[in-house]
């Protein structure tokens, strides 16, 4: 399995998450609303638990950690209504946007390396073999190329 997803040039999403997630844990500093307890807290463990998903990806190549890389991000998308800080702009726009893009690239890269695994080990369905004629059925011949 870890041969089918190596095969496939995807893992910028990964890294790019790794990337988002680093400037996710900074951001407290970086815009300003490191005073407000919950926002800055919820930006620094989501950050970490979100590049310590999409490391584990690129390390040991399954796809399954991204769906919970997507999951986390999803609560970071809507953790400023449930942890009530909506009213600190720049914690609900770096929450919600991080949020919204880190679910997009982790099931996106989700999806590409379960058809990479899949292709890779059903390889009739890439048409490497050819298609099985039932027994009895009349052949067809064969054009020169």
């Amino acid at each position: 399995m870890a041969s089918a997803s190596r095969s496939l040039p995807n893992d910028w999403q990964d890294k790019t998450i790794i990337g988002l997630s680093i400037l996710l844990i900074v951001s407290p500093w970086l815009a300003g609303y490191a005073d407000a307890a919950g926002a800055k807290w919820n930006a620094i463990i989501l950050g970490a638990m979100l590049a310590a998903g999409a490391a584990a990806v690129l390390l040991w190549e399954p796809y399954w950690p991204d769906f919970v890389t997507a999951f986390m991000a999803f609560w970071l998308a809507v953790s400023p209504r449930i942890l009530a800080f909506t009213d600190d702009l720049a914690a609900t726009i770096v929450a919600s946007v991080t949020g919204i893009g880190v679910i997009v690239l982790a099931l996106w890269a989700a999806v590409a390396r379960a058809r990479a695994i899949y292709f890779a080990t059903h390889p009739a369905a890439v048409g490497i073999d050819p298609p099985v004629t039932p027994p009895g059925a009349p052949q067809r011949p064969r054009k020169a190329a």
